[in-house]
C-alpha cells in the first residue's frame, strides 16, 4: 500500500525552515549591533540556527520533488526522481533544471492521470512556474 504524502508536514516544514532562516540572521544583525564586548559569542549562534534551518527546508523541498516525481513512474515520464534531484546541484544548470524538474512536473502528472484513467484532479502549472521563477531568484 503507498503512503500518503503529508501536505500539512512539507508546507509547514518548508515554510518555517524559511522563516527561522531569515528570522536568525536578523536577530544576528541586531545581537552584533549591541553593546557587549564579546559579540561573536552572541551572533554566531543566531547565524548557525539560521543555516541550520535553511538546510532543512532545502532538504524537506528536494525531498518532495523526489517524491513528487516517484509517484508517477510508469515508464512514460520524462523525468527519474533521482534525475528530477541530483540535476538541481549542478551549479548553473540548475537555473535550467528548476524549470524541468518543478514545472514541467503537471504536464506529465496530467499525462499520468490520463493513461490511467483515474478520477484525480488535474494540475495547473501556474504555482509551479512561479516557484521555479522564486528558486531562480
Amino acid at each position: 500500500m503507498e503512503q500518503q504524502v503529508s501536505k500539512r508536514f512539507y508546507i509547514w516544514s518548508i515554510a518555517s525552515g524559511l522563516g527561522l532562516g531569515l528570522l536568525f540572521p536578523v536577530m544576528a544583525i541586531v545581537a552584533f549591533f549591541s553593546d557587549d564586548p564579546d559579540k561573536l559569542r552572541i551572533v554566531l549562534p543566531w547565524f548557525v540556527l539560521g543555516l541550520l534551518a535553511i538546510l532543512f527546508s532545502s532538504i524537506v523541498g528536494l525531498h518532495l520533488i523526489y517524491k513528487m516525481w516517484e509517484s508517477i513512474q510508469d515508464g512514460y515520464a520524462r523525468i527519474t526522481p533521482g534525475t528530477a534531484v541530483g540535476f538541481l546541484f549542478i551549479p548553473f544548470y540548475n537555473i535550467y533544471w528548476v524549470f524541468r524538474a518543478v514545472a514541467c512536473f503537471p504536464k506529465d502528472y496530467n499525462n499520468f492521470v490520463d493513461r490511467h484513467e483515474l478520477s484525480a484532479k488535474k494540475l495547473e502549472p501556474h504555482m509551479f512556474v512561479a516557484f521555479s521563477a522564486f528558486f531562480c531568484r
